[in-house]
């Protein structure tokens, strides 16, 4: 199986590299990733952070991250 990888970093570009990589997959049969990095926040050399705390930031990250890809989602429907 094919997969077309498209990296996106929600800037206003972003919207079309989507639509522009569904099409591309959807012509050539395959499947489509969205990809997203996010930063993590930096802490102090000295904080006393716990696991969890910080198990908590990437988590708020990765929820903000997904709400922002599935507003991509309909965008990046196969158009006929």
């Amino acid at each position: 199986m094919n997969t077309v990888l498209a990296a996106i970093d929600f800037a206003a570009a972003s919207a079309r590299v989507a639509v522009t990589a569904s099409d591309l997959a959807a012509a050539l049969g395959a499947r489509l990733v969205l990809f997203n990095a996010f930063p993590l926040p930096e802490l102090p050399a000295n904080s006393q952070v716990s696991s969890e705390e910080i198990d908590a930031l990437i988590a708020d990250a990765q929820a903000a991250a997904r709400s922002r890809l599935s507003g991509l989602a309909p965008e990046t429907r196969p158009r006929t």
